[in-house]
This record gives C-alpha cells, sequence and structure tokens, in this order.
C-alpha cells in the first residue's frame, strides 16, 4: 500500500445502510473497534471486530452491536437477560446499561481480528475468557479502582503531613 494512502474515518451513520446490508444477507461486516469500553479484548483503533446477523435469541455472554437511544453505536456484553430486555456492560466497566431492547440491536460479534489472527466467539478460549469477564471482571475492575483511589488519598495525606 502506497504511503500517499490514507485511511478515512466514517460515521457508523454513514455506513449503516452498507452494514445493515451486508449483515441482512448473512454475510461478515469487519469494522475496526473504537474505544476502550471493551479492554483488555479490544483495544481502541486497533483490532477488526467481525459482525454478523443475531439469532433470535440472544445469550449472556453475546457481545451485540446495538444502538442507543441518542443515536450512539455501541459493542458491549451481555451480562443478563431480562423479559423486558438485556443488560449490557462493556468489559473495562463497572456499571452496566439497562434495558437494550431486541430492536437497538444491529448485529453481534462473531470473531475478532488482532495482531493478525482470527479470533472466533466459539474458541475454548474466548469462552473462558467471557465467562471471566462476565462474573468476576466487576469485582477485579472495583479492587483496582479502590486501590488506586486509597494511594492518590494516601499520597495527598503524605504531601500535606510533608508540608507542616
Amino acid at each position: 500500500m502506497s504511503d500517499s494512502i490514507k485511511s478515512k474515518e466514517f460515521s457508523l451513520d454513514k455506513l449503516r445502510g452498507v452494514m445493515d446490508s451486508v449483515i441482512n444477507s448473512g454475510g461478515e461486516f469487519k469494522i475496526i473497534s473504537r474505544g476502550t469500553s471493551m479492554l483488555p479484548m479490544l483495544r481502541d483503533g486497533v483490532d477488526t471486530v467481525v459482525l454478523v446477523k443475531k439469532p433470535g435469541i440472544l445469550k449472556v455472554g453475546d457481545v451485540p452491536l446495538y444502538q442507543r437511544e441518542n443515536g450512539e453505536y455501541v459493542l458491549h456484553r451481555i451480562i443478563a437477560v431480562k423479559k423486558d430486555g438485556y443488560v449490557m456492560r462493556g468489559d473495562n466497566h463497572i456499571a452496566s446499561e439497562y434495558p437494550i431492547h431486541n430492536d437497538q440491536i444491529i448485529g453481534i460479534l462473531k470473531a475478532y481480528i488482532k495482531d493478525g489472527k482470527r479470533i472466533e466467539c466459539t474458541d475454548f478460549k474466548y469462552r473462558a475468557y467471557s465467562f471471566y469477564v462476565v462474573h468476576f471482571m466487576p469485582v477485579r475492575l472495583i479492587i483496582k479502582r479502590s486501590v488506586r483511589l486509597a494511594r492518590r488519598i494516601l499520597g495527598k495525606i503524605k504531601r500535606t503531613v510533608l508540608k507542616k
């Protein structure tokens, strides 16, 4: 590829028609992930997600692309399924989003491409990671953030004591 060819970013709104056409015809729609909410699995602007048409019923651990009421597009993991919608959370988040309805879901993650390697969502290692994220990651994040906050507070106390 020539250095004169530059990548161009498009909003998903501009690509929505093409994305819907590809997904609804049974194809795979690939796009580079944006944002940090799905770290460590997906790196901002680096990894590629492979989206396909959603099956009739989604389950805990699935990662759908959905559109929020405010128009934002989000790729988060289902952490609970309730009668009136899905409970979603990014792998790098503590807070959940609820309810997300079936009609908001555009497609579902089938695989992702990281460092040139395609990882299928049916892969055993991925499924183990997904289980860990759904059930244990929030506890790890809360502990990590609590430790960071405690260090910041202790640092302020230490600086205050040293000034006296």
